[in-house]
C-alpha cells in the first residue's frame, strides 16, 4: 500500500494553537509535500511495472514462450 506522510496536522496544530507559522515553514512543508507526492508517483509506477512484469511472466508460462 502506498501512502502518504502527514506533515498538514503538525502545521493546523500550531496554527489552532496560536503559535507562530513563518512563510519559511510553510515553504518547508509545501516542499517537503511535493516531494512526497513526487515519490508517491514513482511508488506507484514501479509497483505498476512490477505487476505487469509478473502478469506478463504468469501468460509467457501458459503459453509455452
Amino acid at each position: 500500500m502506498i501512502t502518504i506522510p502527514d506533515r498538514l496536522t503538525a502545521l493546523i496544530q500550531r496554527l489552532e494553537a496560536g503559535e507562530t507559522v513563518t512563510q519559511q515553514d510553510v515553504n518547508r512543508l509545501a516542499t517537503l509535500r511535493a516531494l512526497d507526492l513526487a515519490r508517491v508517483g514513482e511508488d506507484f509506477a514501479r509497483a505498476a511495472i512490477a505487476a505487469d512484469e509478473a502478469l506478463t511472466d504468469d501468460l509467457r508460462s501458459l503459453t509455452g514462450n
